[in-house]
């Protein structure tokens, strides 16, 4: 709890864990240099995980960074080229994939790797993405239960 309260996290029982969501989680993940500096000073070099953990926090900084580039375009208020941000999301799949080989994609991660794309093409403008998503999927929900229901 402590270490990543250091870095301005906290603790809420509600999320199951640590809540570093919007403003919180920009600034963790602009800032994972440090944290990944602090966690491989853990084991001193000629320890036996000392390696371990240096490749390990390799593969989470590249994501970290990926991922800080896709959420920064995502909080813009300025236009972007729908073809700039499929590019850093594609950066982003690459790193996670890398990093957690064994993990399947979390829920808001799926949406951004399978949904997202497909809306970006019509929008331009980032700021308020997420309401006009949401919307777009609740009305896809909608349609779903009236087709499967008759």
């Amino acid at each position: 709890n402590q270490s990543i309260q250091v870095f301005g996290g906290t603790y809420g029982d509600q999320h199951g864990g640590f809540n570093l969501t919007n403003g919180r989680i920009l600034r963790e993940l602009e800032n994972f240099d440090k944290i990944a500096t602090a966690c491989r000073a853990a084991y001193p070099a000629g320890h036996s995980l000392h390696e371990v953990v240096q490749e390990m926090f390799d593969r989470y900084e590249l994501f970290a960074k990926n991922f800080f580039n896709v959420a920064k375009l995502m909080k813009s208020q300025r236009k972007i080229d729908s073809e700039e941000f499929d590019g850093k999301l594609l950066d982003m799949i690459l790193a996670y994939d890398a990093a957690f080989p064994d993990e399947s994609y979390i829920t808001k991660l799926h949406f951004l790797v399978y949904h997202v794309p497909g809306l970006s093409k019509s929008t331009v403008l980032w700021g308020g993405f997420q309401r006009r998503a949401t919307n777009q999927f609740i009305q896809c929900l909608t349609i779903s239960r009236t087709v499967l229901s008759t």
